[in-house]
């Protein structure tokens, strides 16, 4: 009950609500250990990092840590002491708990520890290991990202311009870093939003950072505008129909139908309810972005 712990963290409270607002959170939590150990650990976490859990010669599950606080009284709250006498008081919330099994062998092949090796006690990866294991067996998270500054997100775009000399870890690296600072900008933490297209409002990791322009055809001036030329797009068919050029926004904001496109009946009938309809996020700055969207199409 996110009660609770709002009572013992109140400067939290807003943020809770936020991102639990069915009043339910999962909390996880460490012990400071000998020297600091734990806690200087736990002090590298942040928001979108995935914890595993392992046991029995596999890891059993996968979280997404979303608020990261410190509470002694919380944790004495909830669990009580260990026999030698702490509390587990370095605390985060987390989301999008999974049910996974994913067996030691896998872990160390993939990491590149010994065959043998038995993950052990709380450890904390570094970027490279981490990013590698987590995106092979898919636990990155689409609603949570790690806290990405305006100068990060450049930096990662000044990279991606030249993509072509990075391997693939690396693209895989700034390419994230990049969606993160996009979807932080479009949704901010929040657990849904409405699709500019039809309007509907759905979970945002069923909405994606669709690009007014296509990406590939912007400038890198282009690029580093994202507050006119990213918009949020439903992936039941109001981003793919965007882009493949099916829909598109007129000079004055009206979303029409490309009647140039073969169209079945089907199709058709998904576009009624919205086709006609204001695009929510059209206004004059982007404006010139959904007119290279038409002229792609010879609209």
């Amino acid at each position: 009950d996110t009660a609770i712990i709002k009572y013992y963290v109140p400067h939290l409270s807003s943020e809770i609500d936020r991102l639990y607002p069915n009043g339910k959170a999962a909390v996880w939590g460490v012990t400071q250990g000998g020297k600091n150990i734990n806690k200087n650990k736990w002090e590298k976490i942040s928001r979108g990092d995935v914890t595993v859990f392992s046991g029995s010669g596999e890891i059993f599950a996968s979280a997404v840590t979303t608020i990261k606080f410190h509470s002694k009284d919380l944790a004495l709250k909830l669990w009580g002491v260990d026999a030698n006498n702490n509390t587990w008081e370095y605390m985060y919330l987390v989301d999008e708990v999974k049910d996974i099994k994913i067996p030691y062998s896998i872990f160390n092949k993939l990491i590149g520890y010994k065959p043998t090796n038995v993950i052990q006690g709380f450890d904390v990866l570094d970027v490279d290991k981490s990013s590698l294991f987590l995106s092979t067996m898919g636990l990155l998270s689409d609603q949570y990202f790690e806290d990405v500054t305006e100068d990060d997100f450049d930096d990662a775009v000044k990279k991606l311009e030249d993509e072509e000399t990075l391997d693939k870890k690396q693209k895989e690296t700034y390419g994230r870093k990049e969606q993160a600072f996009l979807r932080k900008y479009l949704f901010n933490g929040k657990k849904t939003c409405k699709c500019s297209i039809c309007g509907m409002e759905y979970p945002v990791d069923m909405l994606v950072t669709s690009h007014i322009k296509k990406r590939s055809l912007c400038t890198f001036d282009e690029k580093l505008d994202y507050k006119n030329v990213v918009t949020p797009m439903c992936v039941f068919g109001c981003d793919s129909s965007y882009e493949k050029g099916y829909i598109y926004v007129d000079g004055v904001g009206f979303i029409r139908v490309n009647t140039t496109k073969f169209i079945t009946p089907d199709l058709l009938s998904y576009f009624t309810p919205f086709k006609d309809t204001k695009c929510s996020v059209f206004n004059s700055d982007n404006s010139k972005y959904f007119e290279e969207h038409r002229k792609k199409f010879g609209m």
